[in-house]
């Protein structure tokens, strides 16, 4: 029951599958289509998490046809050093 939920609201986009805070169950987001985005711009950290997430589903569902479209786009989103960014809060006082 979970797994078809999120199946519905994945996004998919050239090709690629993954998971984004606010993405409706059509697989469209709330974003404005017609705002400009820096092609540089990386995901948000919740979405690589949910993205994430969803990828082990498909590993342990044995769906791997379907889980190479979201390793695809997890891989699009390392930083220059080959990871990602943050998910945890980071606590700095003594």
């Amino acid at each position: 029951m979970a797994l078809g939920l999120r199946l519905v609201c994945a996004v998919r986009v050239d090709g690629l599958k993954y998971w984004q805070e606010g993405a409706t169950s059509d697989g469209s987001t709330n974003q404005d289509a017609g705002t400009w985005r820096a092609p540089y711009v990386r995901a948000r950290s919740v979405d690589i998490e949910m993205t994430a997430y969803g990828l082990l589903t498909y590993v342990l569902n044995g769906d791997f046809s379907g889980a190479v479209l979201i390793a695809k786009w997890l891989v699009s989103q390392r930083n220059s050093l080959g990871g990602f960014s943050s998910t945890q809060v980071r606590d700095t006082s003594a």
